[in-house]
């Protein structure tokens, strides 16, 4: 999944070893800007406000890092789950900004197909689809995907096989810091493949498809940020 966000950072980390950034020790000082009670996430940094869960989903934790050494990262996650610990329903909230040193550089997600308001904001939007286990290879280690399947694992969770993904996205107006919504399920569960989606015939089924998830994506919360 190496979508134009991660391109960015990584562009970021090659400057940074050609000597084109530097990092701070103030960079390295990561602070939770958000907590959970209940079904509650709430945030005192940006976007501030709370993120309401339906009740129907478990909160897994939160993990705090610093993404390929350019921005600062907390993320949360909410599942559904299969008696076996396979994810069936993945929300994935993440709260990042890029480190004092690298202020000069801004997120772009203008390639985002879709722009989808929730509450009163505007939220970039896009859709993919694509096999976990199948990926992992090309996912780096330290990337923000690996730590939701590590957090995932460490509470007894399983992410794999065929999964479809929707991404929002909610800027602060100088694009350094974001509100990252990721929201997943799996295929299976949905009696679907990814191969299905193969061809002319299977695209336009994905169609109908992901507007379906994004419906059910959005009704599994309920947001209200500042």
């Amino acid at each position: 999944m190496l979508e134009l966000r991660m391109y960015a950072l990584m562009i970021a980390v090659v400057l940074a070893t050609t000597g084109c950034g530097s990092s701070t020790s103030d960079d390295a000082e990561l602070m939770a800007q958000a907590s959970v009670e209940g079904s509650v996430l709430s945030s005192s940094g940006f976007p501030t406000g709370a993120i309401s869960m339906a009740p129907t989903l478990t909160y897994v934790g939160r993990d705090l890092f610093v993404l390929y050494g350019v921005a600062n990262c907390e993320i949360h996650l909410f599942v559904e789950a299969a008696r076996d610990g396979r994810v069936l329903r993945l929300y994935w909230f993440q709260f990042e900004g890029y480190l004092p040193s690298w202020i000069p550089r801004s997120y772009d997600y203008s390639d985002d197909a879709y722009r989808t308001p929730i509450g009163d904001k505007e939220f970039y939007d896009s859709v993919s689809y694509y096999n976990v286990t199948d990926s992992r290879d090309e996912w780096r280690a330290d990337s923000d995907i690996m730590h939701v399947i590590r957090l995932l694992k460490s509470q007894g969770y399983r992410l794999e096989d065929d999964v479809m993904r929707i991404r929002f996205v909610h800027l602060d107006e100088e694009k350094k810091k974001e509100l990252m919504i990721i929201y997943m399920e799996d295929l299976a569960q949905h009696d679907l493949t990814v191969s299905r989606f193969d061809g002319p015939e299977g695209q336009s089924r994905w169609d109908d498809i992901q507007a379906a998830m994004r419906v059910r994506a959005l009704s599994g919360m309920t947001i209200d940020i500042k």
